[in-house]
């Protein structure tokens, strides 16, 4: 009897990754922080623009309230190493007035490990508006 073939990984085509990342926004914009679901998506030793900042450091970046919407989203799957790798442009609206509030857009990159999980962020955020009602 032949051996049974192993399934490919979740992750192994870029439409999957897209999907993934699609439900990684959603997770935050539902603030789903639980460990298990965060964890899901996010790796415990993620690293943010080269400095190490784990699960609490990681959410700590993300501002109360804020909204984030894929403006684009382009996922790559290298041959053989998967998961691979989601570039895209966000358009982020966090309620309130100041410096914290406002409209923003990200450039980010990011690099996920075998288990679908967010390892490495690279990212360039720049204020293009205020926040509308405030």
């Amino acid at each position: 009897m032949p051996p049974t073939p192993t399934p490919p990984p979740p992750l192994a085509s870029s439409s999957a990754l897209e999907a993934h990342y699609a439900a990684y926004l959603s997770m935050l914009n539902d603030r789903a922080f639980d460990p298990p679901t965060f964890g899901t998506f996010v790796s415990p030793t993620v690293v943010h623009n080269d400095r190490a900042l784990g699960h609490p450091g990681y959410q700590g970046l993300i501002s109360p309230g804020a909204v984030f919407t894929a403006k684009s989203a382009s996922a790559d799957v290298p041959a053989k190493t998967a998961p691979g790798k989601v570039t895209a442009n966000l358009h982020i609206t966090v309620p309130g007035p100041g410096p914290d509030g406002g409209v923003f857009d990200e450039w980010v990159r990011y690099w996920f490990d075998e288990e679908g999980r967010i390892e490495r962020v690279e990212s360039v955020v720049e204020r293009v508006g205020e926040a509308e009602g405030v």
